[in-house]
């Protein structure tokens, strides 16, 4: 890993439907969904400004060049802005295969739908400390709880990530922002639909190489009209 005081890449999946939103999405991707009149993904952008972090690289999918037309090069934000685009769903882990000539040796990987409030630089000295592929980070904020989905162990490993019910000893919630070596692609087969949470990470807590990082704080997304509407209230007027 680079020193912690390095400002990484960060790296945004940007490309899924948004279908629990119902209408919002027909015509717009869900990262563009306006929160106080400017789109999610333009707050996030925002956030990850305000901490020094200008390299992104946005994993696009479903009408992704409304996101490359709106924010081009970024140079309006004063940020350096790239695409990589699926023409057709590859799931986040075929998404990053896609773009694994534009992915940095390491780099942040954020949901393009969730905000978490801590500091970014906390989560990369983590990973620099511990040598692992990657760190996920989470939460165990009681407003997260319906989410949670991770259990981690006594060193600091995750032991399983969840993504559906039963979730047995699942004792934290993911946020949505990881750190990880560009090694990660190379467990990603090429040129097919891959699930990172459904396929990669069971690879990684095998290998006792996927770290937690607990985070102070919730997080907050954008996945269905009740989220949203808590979101809009953290981001205020």
């Amino acid at each position: 890993m680079d020193s912690p005081n390095q400002k990484m890449q960060a790296v945004i999946l940007a490309g899924g439907r948004g279908t629990r939103l119902g209408r919002l999405t027909d015509a717009i991707p869900k990262p563009m969904v306006p929160i106080h009149e400017k789109p999610f993904l333009y707050h996030e952008l925002r956030m990850l400004k305000s901490q020094g972090y200008r390299d992104i690289l946005i994993l696009t999918g479903y009408l992704g060049k409304q996101i490359e037309e709106y924010f081009k090069d970024g140079a309006g934000l004063d940020l350096h802005i790239a695409y990589s685009h699926e023409e057709t769903p590859l799931g986040t882990g075929g998404a990053l295969k896609l773009a694994e000539n534009k992915i940095s040796d390491n780099f942040i990987l954020m949901n393009g739908d969730t905000i978490f409030p801590f500091d970014l630089h906390e989560l990369s000295g983590f990973v620099h400390k511990h040598n692992k592929m990657g760190a996920l980070a989470v939460s165990k904020d009681p407003s997260c709880r319906p989410a949670f989905n991770i259990a981690v162990g006594r060193d600091g490993l995750v032991e399983k990530y969840y993504m559906k019910p039963p979730l047995a000893g699942a004792d934290y919630a993911s946020g949505g922002i990881g750190v990880f070596k560009h090694d990660l692609l190379g467990l990603i087969p090429p040129g097919r639909p891959c699930s990172l949470e459904e396929d990669i990470y069971d690879i990684l807590i095998g290998k006792h190489d996927l770290a937690a990082y607990v985070a102070s704080g919730p997080f907050y997304d954008m996945g269905t009209p009740e989220r949203l509407k808590r979101i809009q209230e953290f981001l205020g007027p």
